[in-house]
């Protein structure tokens, strides 16, 4: 994409971390890999179901989910790490908290008034998120 485009400075990634661990890549190796086309950056961590996916593999007769996204620091990302990716070349681009874990209500929770479940969901990420992003 970044060639057919020319390399252009205009075209770039919105990274969200989450998606490439539901797809068994590593997302901080990824992130090296792209960093300077990184733009904006989706906050959002995934959790794999271990038990879950060894007795019914990522296809499975009842459509059983294996994963789930949670708010970073609740799945199996390495944010020390990812964050670390970033700062190395001076990362200035945006960032969001997309909330969509389901303990924090944000399986279902299409607003404009939000749950006190799916607040506390951001509350918590924040929390968690402050000892990378001041």
């Amino acid at each position: 994409m970044f060639k057919g485009f020319g390399d252009s400075p205009y075209v770039g990634l919105q990274y969200d971390p989450s998606h490439l661990v539901r797809q068994f890549m590593d997302p901080i190796q990824t992130a090296r890999d792209f960093v300077d086309k990184i733009y904006d950056v989706h906050l959002k961590d995934t959790e794999i179901l271990w038990p879950v996916l060894r007795s019914t593999g990522i296809y499975n007769e009842n459509h059983v989910q294996w994963w789930r996204y949670r708010i970073p620091g609740m799945g199996s990302i390495n944010w020390r790490e990812f964050f670390s990716v970033l700062q190395d070349v001076g990362y200035k681009g945006g960032m969001s908290i997309e909330q969509e874990d389901p303990l924090y209500g944000g399986d279902n929770n299409p607003g404009p008034d939000f749950s006190e479940d799916f607040k506390m969901g951001f509350v918590m990420a924040k929390r968690y998120l402050a000892q990378y992003v001041p």
